[in-house]
């Protein structure tokens, strides 16, 4: 059983099990995906706990049919509490074999629980096996005390399908006639996602560089407020916002961009800088 958000969701970690669930074929193996969390970008609190709730009900039902539980955590307090219980009831309850694939990665949460929440941390999280996206999360989670060798670096990854009649000879010919420069931000807009750092340079760059545009491709809670931002700052004419893309669209997106920039926080590798990179676009992004 796989605990992840909903697929219809315009989040990476949905988007990375849409792209695997097509693999999972298999005559010995069945694989159920469950979905937890929000089921939309806007539930509110109340929805989230009854959510919550009900999620609970049903896996406290039917772990027992599954021998391997895999759950996909951020390294922050909601995630981690709703998360946490779950994996103790798998683990300390009924026993299962688990697998845990922290995908994000807070860096003050890391310290409140090094210095509060670690014996609870460990309780909750006595995985069989972890997978990591970034090798000081992997050291990290060694220092509390897990074993190395139960802690693996991975990667996201790229669906093959979006790189269809996608050729790098185009990209190198459209390098040698470039004109205007295209900058592009595609990922969910919120502040973690560093929209507000990237729209604050894009305005110190055009003082310098006025033939640059940027393209902002996604959806979220930040974006009436990048809206206003840009507004306010009086990029509006510079700044295109296309919403949440998917297929053609996003590919052709790609293929018109020339750099990609993503400034968010506490990530280890977000399947948009994967598919930048495969589309040949350089990255401009945040050193955590």
């Amino acid at each position: 059983m796989i605990l992840c958000p909903l697929l219809e969701c315009a989040r990476g970690i949905a988007n990375y099990y849409s792209l695997f669930k097509k693999h999972f074929k298999s005559r010995n193996i069945i694989v159920k995906y469950y979905f937890t969390g929000k089921r939309s970008e806007y539930s509110g609190f109340s929805s989230q706990i009854r959510y919550s709730l009900k999620d609970l009900s049903y896996l406290c039902q039917n772990f027992h049919k599954y021998d391997l539980i895999h759950l996909n955590p951020s390294l922050d307090p909601k995630a981690l509490i709703r998360d946490g219980v779950y994996h103790f009831i798998a683990k300390r309850i009924f026993r299962k074999h688990t697998i845990v694939f922290f995908r994000g990665w807070t860096i003050v949460f890391e310290k409140c629980i090094e210095k509060r929440f670690i014996k609870i941390f460990r309780l909750c999280f006595n995985f069989d096996y972890a997978l990591v996206l970034a090798s000081s999360f992997k050291h990290k989670l060694i220092r509390w005390g897990y074993n190395p060798h139960h802690i693996k670096l991975v990667t996201t990854a790229v669906d093959d399908d979006l790189l269809n009649s996608f050729s790098i000879k185009e990209r190198i010919r459209k390098i040698d006639s470039l004109k205007e420069i295209q900058l592009l931000f595609l990922a969910r807009v919120e502040r973690t996602k560093g929209i507000c750092e990237t729209i604050q340079a894009f305005k110190f760059l055009i003082e310098k560089y006025p033939d640059l545009h940027l393209v902002v491709a996604g959806d979220g809670r930040s974006m009436n407020g990048a809206h206003k931002f840009a507004s306010r700052i009086g990029l509006e004419d510079k700044i295109s916002f296309l919403g949440y893309v998917r297929g053609e669209k996003k590919k052709n997106i790609f293929r018109n961009s020339d750099i990609y920039v993503l400034p968010t926080y506490g990530e280890g590798m977000p399947i948009s800088v994967l598919e930048a990179m495969a589309f040949g676009l350089p990255v401009v992004k945040r050193l955590v």
